[in-house]
């Protein structure tokens, strides 16, 4: 899966979408923080309770932006999984 971080009004927001479109189409005129590729999976944490684990890498060459540290806590935020 691919992903954009985009900025607005000092707010971070992640928008996932298919390998088969470029980072750039989706993009459009929005301010891009970063991009890259995620996987994402749901695994049980310690206590049993299920929890997202996010992965991201990589570089966007249609819009020369990379894989920020903190890109896999965005996208978690973004998620949610059913139990």
């Amino acid at each position: 899966m691919k992903y954009i971080i985009i900025g607005t009004e000092g707010l971070e927001m992640a928008i996932l979408f298919n390998e088969c479109l470029t980072h750039s189409e989706i993009a459009g005129e929005r301010k891009i923080v970063s991009a890259g590729f995620c996987y994402i999976s749901q695994a049980q944490n310690k206590n049993g309770e299920p929890e997202i684990m996010v992965v991201t890498i990589g570089t966007s060459i249609s819009l020369n932006k990379c894989s920020q540290p903190g890109d896999a806590e965005i996208i978690k935020r973004s998620i949610t999984f059913s139990t």
